[in-house]
C-alpha cells in the first residue's frame, strides 16, 4: 500500500498545479455556471503499468528467485454514470485493458535456472466512485474488483524440465483495486483525466506450464500499478 499512496501524492502534485491555474478567476469576465458531471460517459485510455509478483515452487514451497518484472505500456477503454449531489459526485465504472506490460529474467527454482516470461496481457476492474467536484474539476476516488489474465513461458536454462521447446500456459484470476485521479472538463461532454490504479491479485494462484513433453507448476501472487491518461465523452448537457 506504501506504492499506492505514494503514487497519489505524485498523481496529486503533477494535476493539482494544472487545474489551479485553470480555475483562477478571471477580473471582470462574467460568473461561469457551476458544471454538472451527472450523466453516461464513455472513453478510452492509454498509460503505463508495472507489476510485482512472488512465485513459489509446488513442489518445496521454496519461494523462486529473480522472477521477471513484467513493466510496459497499456491501453484501453471505460464506460459509467455519475450522479451529483451538490459538490459531491459519486458513480459507478466498468474499464478494460489491453497490454503490452511484460517481463522475463532468469528465474531461480531449487530445481535450478528456468529463463521465465509473464505475459499479463488484458484486465478489467468494476469500481464504485466517490469524487468532489471544484466546478470543472472533480478530484476522486475508485474502489472494487479487479480480473486479469496471463500468458506465462518457461525454457530451461539448467532445469531438467521445458528443455529446448518453451512450456507455456497461462491463467485467469480475480482481485481488488483501488485507485485516485483528477478530471477536468474541457467542454459540457468532453474531460480529461490522470489516474493512478492500484491492483492487487492475493490469491496463491495454481498455473501450470507445458510443451508436451514436460511441465512445470507453482503458486503465485502479484501486484500491479498503473498511470492512465483518459478522454471521456458525457453525454446529455
Amino acid at each position: 500500500m506504501k506504492k499506492f499512496w505514494a503514487g497519489i501524492s505524485f498523481l496529486f502534485a503533477v494535476w493539482g498545479g494544472t487545474a489551479f491555474a485553470a480555475d483562477m478567476p478571471v477580473k471582470a469576465a462574467p460568473a461561469a455556471p457551476i458544471w454538472n458531471w451527472s450523466g453516461f460517459y464513455v472513453g478510452g485510455h492509454f498509460g503505463y503499468g508495472w507489476a510485482f509478483p512472488e512465485i513459489t515452487e509446488d513442489t518445496t514451497g521454496t519461494r523462486v528467485g529473480n522472477p521477471p518484472r513484467p513493466k510496459g505500456i497499456l491501453g484501453g477503454v471505460q464506460l459509467g454514470y455519475n450522479w451529483q449531489s451538490g459538490r459531491w459526485v459519486y458513480g459507478i465504472e466498468g474499464d478494460f485493458t489491453w497490454s503490452d506490460v511484460k517481463g522475463s529474467s532468469n528465474a531461480v527454482t531449487p530445481a535450478g535456472i528456468v529463463h521465465a516470461t509473464g505475459l499479463p496481457d488484458d484486465y478489467s476492474t468494476i469500481t464504485a466512485r466517490a469524487g468532489y467536484a471544484m466546478d470543472r474539476a472533480m478530484y476522486y476516488v475508485k474502489g472494487g474488483a479487479a480480473w486479469m489474465n496471463e500468458r506465462f513461458k518457461q525454457l530451461s536454462v539448467t532445469t531438467p524440465t521445458c528443455i529446448g521447446t518453451p512450456c507455456t500456459g497461462s491463467n485467469d484470476t480475480w482481485g481488488w483495486t483501488v485507485s485516485a485521479g483528477a478530471e477536468y472538463a474541457i467542454d459540457p461532454h468532453w474531460s480529461a483525466r490522470l489516474e493512478y490504479v492500484y491492483m492487487d491479485f492475493p490469491t496463491h494462484e495454481h498455473v501450470v506450464t507445458s510443451n508436451g513433453v514436460s511441465a512445470n507448476s507453482f503458486h503465485l501472487t502479484r501486484t500491479f500499478s498503473l498511470i492512465k491518461f483518459g478522454l471521456n465523452y458525457k453525454f446529455g448537457g
